[in-house]
Order: C-alpha cells, then structure tokens, then sequence
C-alpha cells in the first residue's frame, strides 16, 4: 500500500510541476558534432575524438572538453566554466567570446585565441603547432610551457591581470605590446 502512495505521490508532483509550469532542470552533458548557434546548453559540452564543433553566440553553463584529434571553432560564446582539451587538432577562440574560467591547452596542434576575455589562466603546454594569442583580456595568468616546432608562438596585445610566464618554447615566443603585473623567462620582453 506504501509503495502505490508513494509512486501516486510521486505522478501528481511531476504532473503539477508540468501544470504549474516549474521548469525542470537536468543537467547533463551534450556532445558537439556540428554548428550550434545561439542556444543555451545547461551543462558540460564535449567535443568527441575526433568531431568537430562551432560555437556560435552560443551559451554554455558549464566547462568545455576537447578530445583527442578534435576540432573547436568559438565565435561570441559565453563560457561560465572552463575550456580543456588533450591533444586537440585546433582550437580556435575569436572575438567577443568570454569563459568564466580558465583555459588549459595540452598536446595539441594549432591553437589561435583572438579578441577573447578569460577569466581565469590561459595556459599553453606540449602544444606542437603555430600558437597565436593576440588582443585578448586575461584576468589571471598567460603561461606557455614547453611548446614545440609548429610555426612557433605570437603573444601580442594582450592586458593580463597577473603574470606573463614562457619557458622551454622552442622557438622562442615572439611578439610585443602585452601588459602584465609582471614577464617572465622568455616572455620578458614581450
């Protein structure tokens, strides 16, 4: 008899919820294989190995993760988390898009970041492409560690909160016109 309340009791909040109009919400993750526009994902986006993704005005409330041989195009998106990827083919971050968090690029191949505002760190490690980061706002820090071969790596025109930090690049980074609290290694006359 308990057993039949409970799951009555259970149908006519869910019914009343729907009547009332309580939205319901779910957060899950949403895997990203194609263009999505201005729309808002409640949740985490993955980009699997592989697929490849654009972001265009759209709104995410959660992090962004980036799979192996992947692909992620942003163009006017709103981040409230963070942007990971592992081994990424291309991140490309353009104007007038704003993560409320940092963004933490590892072992990948091309990475461009224009015209953006991170919230957190931007840090670039292991990555083996050309590396360009120009005319974004960076709260926190920009560190580029470790980066190899590819086309090298232009830092230019960035204001960052805290600390401009280069080590182990090779080539070394090239550009100018950053402003940081402080630059270090071979990022100190950039």
């Amino acid at each position: 008899m308990k057993k039949i309340v409970i799951s009555q009791f259970a149908a006519v909040l869910s019914l009343s919820s729907m009547v009332i109009g309580t939205p319901v919400a779910l957060a899950e993750d949403t895997q990203c294989r194609r263009t999505l526009g201005n729309v808002l994902i409640d949740g985490n986006l993955i980009v699997p190995d592989g697929a490849s993704c654009s972001l265009d005005g759209t709104t995410i409330r959660g992090d962004v993760t980036v799979k192996s041989r992947a692909t992620l195009i942003v163009n006017g998106a709103n981040i409230s988390g963070s942007i990971q990827s592992e081994g990424a083919n291309k991140i490309d971050i353009n104007s007038d898009t704003r993560t409320g968090n940092n963004v933490l690029l590892r072992r990948g191949v091309e990475v461009t970041i224009d015209g953006a505002t991170i919230t957190g760190d931007l840090q670039l490690e292991s990555n083996t492409g050309e590396i360009r980061v120009a005319s974004n706002t960076i709260i926190g820090n920009l560190q580029a560690k470790s980066n190899k071969d590819g086309g090298g790596i232009i830092i230019s025109s960035n204001q960052i909160g805290n600390n401009l930090q280069c080590q182990d690049n090779d080539p070394s980074p090239t550009g100018g016109n950053n402003t940081a609290k402080q630059k270090e290694g071979q990022c100190e006359n950039l």
